[in-house]
């Protein structure tokens, strides 16, 4: 399939091999850039203090890595990558000097390698949060933000997308800051975190889960040009299941909730002196610590079938797959985009400086027809689109462009549709564009229509049966 993250990768290394064959002497710094396009996908963790964000790289890892506690914790920028052997170790800011740019202090950005499956197929970068008390970890996520401009692409520090974590409406000078990372919508994931306490929470009449899931649908349908999509997930559940949180004795506890009626099981909850269905001490604080309020409930009947079916029924409210899901599927394949475009030009920089810059140049360009790459450079306009509210109905169309996978996605006309329809659907998308150059276009629109003009030129030559549908699409 064309939109496979694999794709992207596969069509950089061909860029990169065919300049490597014609410019041996930039062999290893080519090399470099390959190694670093075949590397997984980097996601920024991002969100205000206490927001949940190292709950949710816990659960996301599988494993109790970042440190947790009821006041602000996190005090530096961490990349999370697999490696062996295991351990941390400080980095240098992109740019800056030997010393990280910090006159000989700590930098504020470390690197920790895990052995870590989890780890495979993306990498997480940890930190503090937004509106922080702190002064220096304000200056952290000053700098963690600019990352994406900043970073050498094939530097242990570039990021490619982002996760946001924030735990009820975007205010807006959230709103402000996803608008100004540069990510685009479609490598930009929103995660509506602590969903068990939405609302009113265990505590209310409403599924708090259920609650949490219609608003960041909604969330995500009121902001098209910042997030590709909102997950509903509680970080809490998904640790406890995940990261080791889930045992026999908690289940024994659970269970003596089952059966009872939800008032009883609330009021042994809220309770801090012994009841009968929790009459030690530890076992109150055991349930609410590991699954909260909402989690000790909607488990109760499944933890009285043990710790593996207790631990399922909080993956599933948790939300955590549809969330990893998202980050390596769609999510990776923009992420991967916004990667590429940054290595391809890396090495139309270094293509300069080769022994015979014609031929790597000729090289670097020699595969410019294929369908990824109008993909990768539609996206490498989309950010700047997306942030000026005048190009918002190019934006649309590049959003849809990309992602497209069959020519009636390209025409904006249903899978059912014949032939004829799909013709005329890119017939109109065509005047459409005509359209928007015709009034007065920014640089951003004048670049994207043109490739979209391009596209949709080969596109109704394939429609027409001239060309197959593969020399568009992939």
């Amino acid at each position: 399939m064309s939109l496979s993250p694999d794709a992207v990768v596969d069509h950089v290394a061909g860029v990169l091999g065919d300049l490597r064959a014609a410019a041996p002497d930039l062999a290893g710094e080519l090399d470099r850039l390959a190694a670093a396009m075949a590397a997984p996908p980097r996601y920024l963790i991002l969100g205000r203090a206490k927001a949940g964000k190292s709950t949710l790289v816990n659960a996301l890892l599988r494993r109790r890595v970042a440190e947790v506690a009821v006041l602000e914790c996190t005090d530096e920028v961490t990349v999370y990558a697999e490696g062996l052997p295991e351990g941390r170790e400080e980095l240098a800011w992109p740019g800056a000097g030997a010393d990280g740019g910090t006159g000989g202090a700590r930098s504020g950005i470390s690197l920790r390698r895990l052995s870590s499956a989890a780890l495979r197929n993306l990498s997480l970068v940890d930190t503090p949060g937004l509106g922080t008390l702190d002064f220096r970890n304000r200056g952290l996520v000053d700098r963690a933000g600019g990352l994406r401009r900043d970073a050498d692409p094939a530097g242990p520090a570039s990021v490619d997308a982002a996760v946001y974590v924030f735990d009820s409406v975007l205010r807006a000078d959230e709103v402000a800051l996803l608008r100004g990372l540069g990510f685009g919508s479609p490598a930009t994931v929103g995660a509506l975190s602590r969903a068990d306490e939405f609302g009113a929470g265990a505590f209310g009449e409403a599924d708090p889960v259920a609650a949490a899931r219609a608003e960041a649908a909604r969330i995500a349908g009121a902001h098209p040009e910042l997030l590709g999509s909102v997950h509903a997930v509680s970080g809490l559940l998904a640790e406890t299941a995940d990261a080791g949180g889930v045992d026999e004795a908690l289940a024994a506890i659970a269970a003596r909730l089952s059966g009872l009626d939800r008032r009883d099981a609330l009021r042994a909850l809220e309770s801090e002196a012994p009841t009968a269905a929790l009459p030690e001490p530890g076992q109150r604080v055991a349930l609410l610590s590991r699954l909260g309020a909402h989690g000790a409930l909607s488990g109760a009947d499944a933890a009285a079938g043990g710790a593996a079916a207790l631990a399922d029924l909080l993956r599933e409210r948790s939300g955590i797959a549809d969330l990893r899901a998202r980050l390596l599927g769609a999510g990776a394949y923009a992420a991967r985009l916004n990667r590429a475009a940054k290595i391809l030009d890396a090495a139309g920089a270094l293509a300069y400086r080769a022994a015979d810059p014609g031929a790597a140049r000729a090289a670097l360009h020699a595969r410019d027809e294929a369908p990824m790459r109008w993909r990768i450079d539609l996206y490498r306009t989309l950010p700047v689109l997306e942030a000026d509210e005048l190009a918002a109905d190019t934006a649309a169309l590049v959003r849809t462009a990309i992602h497209a996978d069959r020519l009636a996605d390209l025409a904006g006309v249903g899978y059912a549709a014949d032939a004829g329809e799909v013709r005329a659907g890119l017939a109109a998308r065509g005047r459409e564009l005509g359209g928007i150059l015709a009034g007065f276009p920014s640089p951003a629109e004048e670049e994207a229509l043109s490739v979209l003009r391009g596209v949709l030129t080969r596109a109704a030559a394939a429609a027409r049966g001239e060309i197959p549908d593969a020399a568009v699409l992939g």
